[in-house]
């Protein structure tokens, strides 16, 4: 029988995440961070800071922390900042404005240090320190699995997901429990969380920001496991987000089923999802509806109670029933359950947002053809001709006007003047420019016209210089995740974020050099629907194009194969068909498949 497949990542498109706007460069060297001075406390400011997420973070993944300010004197225009002060680490900075009185909530973005177990949040104005804080992180590594449990009554749901994620073949589990409003309100802040239980927890609450990005991390990989409890429905129909005015459907739905009311559920109709059930089953209520996509974990008569269905890279699924009821966690019956919900994955499944080797993208980025070297033939010209002129063409002049005895001047002279002729030649091919290099990815889940863009842009000077980098949307700066975790150590940056754009302070590039630095932000991507079926060792089926734009140059890419539409216009479909099991037999590189071949090839072979 064939398999249906779905293929959720088709595109991968190099957009450019905002335009950069260069501030005329400084000559002056910048000046490395003072170390900040001792805070003088300012008593009419409050400040209470604390890490989302509870303060789990990973290394080269975004911490985000919430601040609430208040102030009862003067009105104050500072700056909340993250860093060592030393110069030694990046410093994150946010512009804040503080009237009088004042009472503000603002959430501050930081890369930690990847030891680290504390940060300070300081509150600065000009170069003085009027309030600090110190809060407490906790660092994991990229390839635990980190389950966070958002519930009403978490004690219910631990004991069983705890057992169940004890795996000797992988790495230790940790289970988290969080709220509502504990979630960042930016994806890039998610890359801690792998998996999200949730429970009798109303969706409503959450913001609209996070519940962008609860969408957006499911579309890069991340899983929702949510589980009925003792609030029915109403808890639930919330993460379908707002309804469509005209229609009066959901715009984006992620549930694979509509929970529309609550039915009592025979305990054999849950045998599929708990295998043999225990002497003392019972009938138990759950969330029930109907099927809108994905596949059916259970039923009960023409209802179903329980389902699953892909949203982008990522899975949702909808358990009806609730897993803490008492015959429900029965060890075997617990185990078998939570392990159909949280399968055991490997270290390549974990951390949807983070990459954690960009060293390739980096290498591409500091390509600058533009500065390399001229063609041999041109320097062999050049060296003929500077030969001609000290040798033969120097003793013909002068012998011609009788003054051999001159070559003890001119040969110098004429050295003098071909080395800055020659320096002259290079500085008008080359010229003294700027140079800006860059590499764009946007990843986004099929459909939903929204991901996450990530873009790496390099700087070229020709001389040591300072520069004031702007970067409009308010995007996410930092240095490349190689050049931190390679190293371990980095060139600092001096960061400061803003809702009209986020600012490098003082970006020193060295002579000759390509220094670069990461943008990330939610952009907007096209829109593509895919119907594609697997079976025989063939993948077909149609992409279709949902937005407003042609969109060129498109790669669908599954086990090693590779189909290529040129160009599909706005509202039009194309047919893929793509052979796996004879899939790239001569070896090439994914890259050259979807972009070709940098150097020639044998035609046969190509």
């Amino acid at each position: 029988m064939d398999r249906h497949s779905r293929v959720n990542r088709i595109v991968a498109a190099a957009f450019a995440l905002a335009l950069l706007a260069l501030q005329p460069a400084s000559l002056a060297l910048a000046e490395s961070p003072l170390p900040s001075p001792s805070p003088q406390t300012n008593t009419d400011i409050g400040m209470e800071a604390h890490a989302l997420l509870g303060g789990h973070v990973r290394p080269g993944a975004w911490t985000a922390v919430a601040v609430h300010l208040t102030n009862n004197g003067p009105a104050i225009d500072g700056e909340l900042r993250i860093g060592s002060g030393t110069g030694t680490t990046s410093q994150y900075g946010l512009e804040v404005h503080l009237a009088t009185p004042a009472n503000q909530e603002v959430t501050l973005y930081a890369q930690t240090q990847i030891f680290g177990s504390k940060i300070n949040v300081d509150l600065a104005v000009g170069d003085q320190v009027i309030a600090r804080q110190t809060v407490t992180i906790r660092s994991h590594d990229s390839y635990s699995p980190i389950v966070a449990v958002v519930a009403e009554q978490p004690q219910g749901l631990l004991p069983q997901i705890n057992a169940a994620l004890v795996n000797p073949n992988f790495a230790t589990s940790t289970v988290i429990t969080l709220g509502a409003a504990d979630l960042p309100p930016r994806v890039e802040a998610w890359a801690a969380i792998d998996r999200l239980v949730w429970q009798d927890v109303d969706a409503a609450d959450l913001t609209p920001q996070q519940a962008e990005a609860l969408r957006l991390w499911l579309g890069a990989g991340g899983q929702l496991i949510i589980v009925g409890g003792t609030t029915g429905t109403g808890t639930v129909r919330g993460f379908d987000g707002p309804l469509d005015p005209v229609t009066g459907l959901p715009q984006d739905p992620i549930l694979p089923f509509d929970p529309t009311h609550t039915v009592d559920v025979a305990a054999a109709d849950l045998v599929p999802l708990v295998g043999a059930l225990p002497s003392d089953a019972t009938t138990i209520p759950a969330v029930a509806g109907l099927l809108r996509g994905g596949s059916i974990l259970a039923r009960s008569g023409d209802d179903v109670i329980a389902a699953q269905q892909s949203y982008g890279r990522g899975m949702v699924s909808l358990i009806g029933f609730n897993p803490a009821e008492r015959w429900l966690t029965d060890g075997a019956t617990a185990s078998a359950l939570w392990h159909r919900l949280l399968p055991a994955v490997t270290s390549q499944a974990l951390n949807p947002l983070q990459l954690t080797d960009d060293s390739q993208i980096v290498y591409a980025m500091q390509n600058v053809p533009q500065v390399a070297l001229p063609p041999i033939e041109q320097l062999f010209i050049l060296l003929v001709a500077y030969i001609a002129l000290i040798g033969p063409i120097n003793y013909l002049v002068l012998r011609r006007l009788d003054k051999r005895e001159w070559a003890w001047i001119t040969i110098p002279v004429l050295v003098v003047v071909f080395a800055l002729g020659s320096y002259g030649l290079g500085a008008s091919l080359k010229g003294s420019d700027v140079i800006v290099n860059e590499v764009g990815v946007v990843r986004a889940s099929q459909g939903s016209g929204r991901g996450i863009g990530q873009v790496y842009v390099g700087i070229y000077s020709p001389s040591r210089r300072s520069f004031q980098v702007s970067i409009p949307g308010g995007a996410l700066l930092s240095n490349p995740i190689s050049q931190v975790q390679n190293t371990g150590s980095e060139q600092p940056l001096d960061v400061l974020f803003g809702s009209a754009a986020s600012h490098l302070r003082n970006f020193e590039v060295g002579f000759g050099v390509v220094r670069g630095f990461r943008a990330e932000a939610p952009a907007d991507a096209p829109q593509i629907e895919s119907d594609l079926h697997l079976g025989s060792g063939r993948l077909q089926g149609t992409i279709t194009n949902r937005s407003d734009s042609t969109l060129e140059n498109i790669a669908v890419v599954f086990g090693g194969g590779v189909a290529i539409v040129e160009s599909l216009e706005a509202g039009k479909s194309s047919t893929i068909d793509i052979n796996i099991t004879t899939s790239n037999q001569y070896g090439y590189a994914l890259s050259e498949r979807i972009f070709g071949s940098s150097f020639p090839r044998d035609a046969a072979t190509a």
